[in-house]
């Protein structure tokens, strides 16, 4: 199967009305205003973590133009909101089903609201099942007949002060797959089979990007979330998080070609530059070169492996470092790349650790041309093992940052 990237925008647009509308029927009937936050699809149904573990799901069952299983997903919090609001004043704890059957209802309108989005793009009839309430473990979202390529539209909606109102996913059967994002040969298809490839490629980026972590702190780091996704670049910033980080960020050239950002949570940064360093963590600027130095290692540790398999060469700059929230820092990155493209795919990936506590988000952006080209040459190339990470000595000699807007005024001057 061919995957037709021009007919994947115009799906995930109609994913996107679909959570607009799905967020209006939210605020009219909670009075509560609600926004769409995101909108992403994702190649592959890796579950993704559940809201501090304490959520609630409604399903419904989809047949027709559009096959597959929906899930709405609401954080516990707003679960007693919810039913208070529909069955008016207290509930009665002595009668539990009249909560459960108002958020039942509830979760149906959102998911039907999000179906009618669709069915509305399609100018076609949906049918729906009863909805269901259950556990919001979308590992089991996964369809029972796989094909040679598994989709999974998500989208967050949040209430107009941020917090998270609720979570659509949206899991197609391989049939409907087909229909929706296949395509025959053309310079913007490439095979579904060349995707699982470059996700071999980057997980085995990521192990070693996880063992040169480990090399040069001596902390064990683990990797819950590997994703390849797809969204639409103006959205791109409200995936990140939206905490304040000490992020580097790079530019990448050849094949492929992009930008790498490295997000350290400000307590986790410090952690690092503690076990590379022991008491120097006073010093500002040592702390800056070795958070930098440390991002720089991981990258060419990323970049070696992907050269290795697809036989080429990948450049990439030095580090941009900024003390930023989230948002702010990749918004440059998108302008860098938004010249050319509206959509991108993103890699997402993260390293954990408990002991001592460490959060690292990165985010890995192609341009999307370059990428094609990359994910081509993978239909012919076999997958090997990546380059071993090069050997690090902490040292006050680190390379000087610049800024990110300096990084992209560089690259598109």
């Amino acid at each position: 199967m061919k995957l037709d990237v021009t007919r994947l925008e115009s799906v995930y647009e109609m994913a996107h009305d679909g959570a607009q509308l799905a967020a209006t029927r939210f605020a009219n009937s909670l009075e509560r205003d609600a926004r769409v936050r995101n909108t992403r699809v994702t190649f592959g149904t890796q579950p993704e973590t559940a809201i501090d573990g304490r959520s609630v799901a409604v399903g419904i069952d989809l047949d027709g133009v559009l096959d597959g299983r929906c899930l709405v997903e609401f954080d516990e919090s707003i679960v007693a909101t919810i039913q208070r609001t529909l069955v008016g004043g207290q509930l009665d704890a002595s009668d539990p089903a009249l909560g459960r059957s108002a958020l039942l209802e509830f979760g149906a309108v959102l998911n039907n609201g999000f179906v009618d989005g669709w069915a509305d793009a399609f100018d076609a009839d949906i049918d729906v099942s009863p909805p269901s309430i259950e556990a919001a473990d979308f590992s089991q979202m996964q369809s029972t007949d796989t094909g040679p390529l598994e989709l999974a539209f998500w989208s967050q909606i949040d209430t107009v002060d941020h917090s998270r109102a609720f979570t659509h996913c949206f899991v197609p059967t391989a049939d409907c797959v087909e229909r929706l994002v296949s395509g025959e040969s053309g310079d913007r298809t490439i095979e579904a089979s060349a995707l699982s490839g470059f996700e071999t490629l980057l997980e085995n980026g990521v192990a070693s990007m996880s063992d040169t972590l480990t090399e040069m702190t001596g902390i064990e780091a683990e990797t819950p979330t590997n994703r390849m996704e797809f969204i639409s670049l103006d959205r791109l910033p409200a995936r990140v998080s939206t905490g304040r980080y000490r992020s580097v960020a790079f530019s990448f050239h050849d094949t492929p070609s992009g930008y790498l950002l490295f997000l350290f949570d400000r307590d986790g940064a410090t952690t690092l530059v503690r076990e590379l360093f022991g008491d120097s963590t006073g010093n500002a600027a040592l702390a800056r070169d070795a958070i930098q130095e440390l991002a720089n290692v991981m990258t060419s540790s990323l970049l070696d492996g992907w050269a290795n398999v697809l036989e080429t060469a990948i450049d990439h700059s030095t580090p941009a470092y900024t003390e930023d929230m989230g948002a702010a820092v990749i918004d440059p990155l998108v302008v860098g790349l938004s010249e050319h493209q509206e959509f991108a795919f993103v890699f997402s990936l993260q390293l954990r650790s408990s002991d001592p506590p460490i959060e690292l988000d990165i985010y890995t952006i192609p341009d999307e041309d370059d990428l094609l080209r990359a994910l081509r040459a993978l239909e012919t190339k076999p997958l090997e093992g990546v380059a071993q990470p090069p050997s690090f000595t902490p040292t006050e000699a680190t390379p000087t940052a610049f800024a990110v807007g300096e990084l992209i005024e560089s690259d598109h001057p």
